[in-house]
Order: C-alpha cells, then structure tokens, then sequence
C-alpha cells in the first residue's frame, strides 16, 4: 500500500524567507508561541532534537495510515525524496481538520521560531517536501484486558485475562 501522498504546494517563492512572510500572508493563522521545534510540538516531546529524532518515535509508537483512515488529531509528516525515512523527513504538523483532499486538510504546526501555525497542505513551502505521511498513536492494551495467554491444561485453547474480575 502506498502511504506516501504526493502534495502540490502553492507556495514556490523564496522559501528561505518563508517564515518572515508568514506573519504577512492571510494562508497562515498565527495561534501561539510554543516550545521547541515543529517534531516537539506534534509529538509533545521536549527531548526531541531533530526530525529524524522524531521521526523514530512515529516509526515506534504510531501506525502509518492512508489519507481515508487520517483524523482530526492525528500526526502529519513531510517528507521530499519520494521516500518515507528519517532521512526525507522535513515537518511535523496535526491534524486539525481533514479536508475532502490532502491539500485541503488544515494543519496546526510550530514554525521554528516564528510560533504555532494553522495552514492547508498545500499552502505550506515546497522546502519541507512534496509528501506528507499520515500517522495515528498505536493503542496501549487497556486495563480491562491484559495479553492473550495459552494454557496448556485447556488443550491450549487462548484465554483471555479480566484484570477486573481479579485473575
């Protein structure tokens, strides 16, 4: 399955300069300060030092979705190269709102210095690639129900532990 959705942006100026223009630019809705960086920001790790740091943690902790199975909530990274690795991996963002497209989907995400930003897809710069993956927390086993465990003297049938009803 491909995961990697390929991106038009809009914005194909001066990228270096696209942070002193956001704060002038309608596209983008200035929200905040925040601390850190954007994969700090997304991830809500303080300890994070770049994206490829970052960028192990979605490959430990969340699954890679398809842009149908994207939420609201849900993490956005960028990516250039046609390829998804620590190596492409340029930008972090969250869902806000899933649009009908990907361009469309709006995204809140920290712009180094400049602060925490609202934006479409396909309004943020070309310098953070042309492709976003889509990523969702993996689910922790719940309280209510611990591994699946095979007992032998059951002809190994699985049984599965209620914590509540204290076993």
């Amino acid at each position: 399955m491909n995961y990697l959705n390929k991106i038009n942006t809009e914005y194909n100026e001066d990228n270096y300069h696209f942070e002193y223009q956001m704060r002038k630019d309608t596209k983008y809705k200035y929200l905040r300060q925040g601390k850190g960086m954007c994969f700090n920001y997304a991830l809500k790790i303080h300890k994070l030092y770049d994206c490829e740091d970052g960028f192990e943690i979605l490959q430990n902790d969340y699954d890679i979705l398809t842009f149908k199975e994207a939420r609201n909530g849900d993490i956005v990274s960028f990516h250039g190269f046609d390829d998804i690795s620590e190596y492409s991996c340029d930008h972090f963002a969250i869902i806000k709102q899933k649009g009908n497209t990907v361009g469309d989907t709006i995204i809140e995400s920290k712009f180094g210095r400049w602060g925490v930003y609202e934006c479409k897809i396909k309004d943020m710069p070309n310098l953070y690639g042309d492709s976003v993956v889509f990523w969702a927390k993996r689910k922790a086993v719940t309280k209510k129900e611990k591994k699946i465990e095979i007992n032998p003297e059951l002809n190994n049938e699985m049984v599965l532990i209620n914590l509540l009803e204290g076993y």
